[in-house]
């Protein structure tokens, strides 16, 4: 994370934070907090906070990596410099969140690793929130936080909000990048990969094995 702050993030200051989920998984979240000594910028956080949440394979440090111009600053950063208070998700068994107070994601595999789509939008996203409500820039407080998710972080959201009690409490905005859902009923969403991940899934059950790109 650091080196893509230095590469791509516009040399500016971040700090992390962790929080523990309902159900004990660790995450944790980065937030850009100033200019490279740590000193805050015109008008930072004027727009209130906004959380970045990754894709599928990936993690938070997908909105510092530029792959079409290395000379252009990265989402996180433009953000950062347009106003909001940048935070910066990853959800558990990513890179950055593969930790839980009682299980080892190595040794005690099995049960760290069983968790899905509904445990990310259900139980993480609402962790994540909280946090953000929790550290709110004192100068320049704001109720509601805007969400940003792409892809994987897009479904989390859709699910989480959906089941959520009137999350325009919270929720300013919801912007979805190449979003994407699993829906209830398998005539609606049955696709030519549906069986190939079906089967994947089994075969890798058999052989025991959870993590599959490991740390």
């Amino acid at each position: 994370m650091a080196d893509a702050m230095a590469d791509s993030g516009g040399d500016l200051f971040w700090q992390s934070y962790k929080t523990v989920t309902k159900d004990d998984y660790v995450l944790s979240l980065f937030r850009i907090t100033g200019d490279a000594q740590g000193q805050r910028i015109p008008g930072q956080g004027s727009k209130g906070p906004l959380l970045l949440q990754h894709g599928f394979l990936t993690d938070s440090i997908t909105w510092f990596t530029n792959l079409t111009d290395e000379d252009e600053l990265s989402v996180g950063s433009q953000l950062f410099l347009e106003g909001y208070d940048v935070w910066l998700g990853n959800i558990r068994g990513s890179r950055n969140s593969r930790e839980h107070v009682h299980l080892d994601p190595d040794e005690d595999n099995v049960q760290f690793w069983d968790f899905s789509y509904p445990e990310f939008g259900m139980i993480d996203l609402p962790a994540m929130l909280q946090l953000i409500k929790d550290n709110q820039d004192e100068q320049n407080r704001c109720k509601k936080i805007s969400y940003v998710g792409h892809s994987q972080g897009t479904i989390m959201a859709f699910y989480g909000l959906s089941h959520a009690r009137n999350p325009s409490r919270y929720i300013s905005q919801f912007v979805a990048l190449a979003p994407c859902f699993v829906g209830g009923f398998p005539e609606y969403y049955s696709a030519p990969g549906e069986n190939t991940y079906r089967l994947l899934a089994t075969a890798l059950a058999v052989f025991g094995i959870e993590s599959l790109f490991g740390p």
